[in-house]
């Protein structure tokens, strides 16, 4: 039976773009959704988020189009630096539990072309680099396919979400599963005095909820899920250090490997060096 993961590979077969669902805690445990396809993880979406603001921004685009997609049921547009993106809800209980993006998509359009340029200016980036990165995006000819892809992804991810919720008893509070979300999602900075302040709850009560049904403080989960994620791209992709310090979380790289090193007992650099020892195929032996 194929997974969320191989549904996604076939999808994106034979096609420059990418198709991400982005979800978190209980449901990306039960769609088994590999990291790599959580994530903005395109060459163009990763220079825009190497500016912090850049990062910010999209954060802050990515919540609203999670909110407009879950009421207009999927929609395609230009997202606030220029790129073409096709967004559909995956819908569970009535509710919203993940958001299908096609992404690393662009168009001819002069406005889209417009707004990467000032996105570029008001980030301190090179327009110049941005355009170079853009040759590698899938450009816009059928947007109704896109739609179809999304609603597809959607389709299959909700079947196996439901399959595999199905029967499950609930293991955490509402709250607390609000808080996980959070806490697992990497661009998403709220310290736990920022998300009580918005919830008008009391900080020290959320912290001690939160301790209680997870078995640990919100900033051990946080950093936790950081790092086991850091240490997904640094098997599995020629990423920079400090690309994927940020791509976790992080803006201190320093801080970041000091992090790393006191989890792994490895630094970063020693910790991909080894699992590219422990991938290489090794020659089986001559039998006599």
């Amino acid at each position: 039976m194929l997974d969320i993961n191989d549904w996604i590979k076939i999808l994106e077969s034979g096609h420059k773009f990418k198709v991400k669902i982005w979800c978190t805690g209980e449901i990306s445990n039960a769609l088994g959704i590999d990291f790599f396809n959580k994530i903005h993880n395109s060459d163009i979406c990763s220079y825009i988020k190497s500016a912090k603001q850049g990062l910010q921004a999209c954060v802050k685009c990515r919540t609203a189009a999670d909110k407009k997609a879950a009421a207009a049921g999927g929609y395609c547009g230009i997202c606030i630096h220029g790129m073409y993106e096709t967004v559909y809800p995956v819908m569970h209980n009535g509710e919203r539990a993940a958001t299908v993006y096609i992404t690393n998509v662009k168009t001819n359009d002069d406005r889209a072309k417009a707004r990467l340029k000032r996105s570029c200016e008001r980030l301190g980036l090179s327009y110049e680099r941005a355009q170079k990165l853009l040759k590698e995006c899938e450009t816009v000819s059928d947007s109704a396919m896109l739609q179809k892809t999304a609603e597809a992804a959607a389709f299959a991810a909700q079947s196996i979400i439901e399959g595999n919720l199905k029967g499950t008893c609930e293991k955490h509070s509402q709250t607390v599963k609000e808080l996980i979300a959070i806490a697992e999602d990497h661009e998403n900075c709220q310290s736990l005095k920022t998300i009580a302040k918005e919830k008008y709850m009391n900080e020290k009560y959320l912290g001690r909820l939160f301790l209680s049904e997870v078995g640990c403080t919100f900033a051990d989960h946080r950093n936790a899920s950081r790092l086991t994620d850091a240490a997904k791209l640094l098997s599995h992709t020629k990423q920079k250090i400090i690309d994927i310090a940020i791509a976790v979380g992080y803006n201190n790289v320093e801080y970041f490997n000091r992090q790393f090193k006191k989890r792994f007992k490895l630094s970063p650099g020693e910790y991909r060096k080894r699992s590219l020892t422990d991938q290489t195929p090794k020659n089986p032996k001559m039998s006599s």
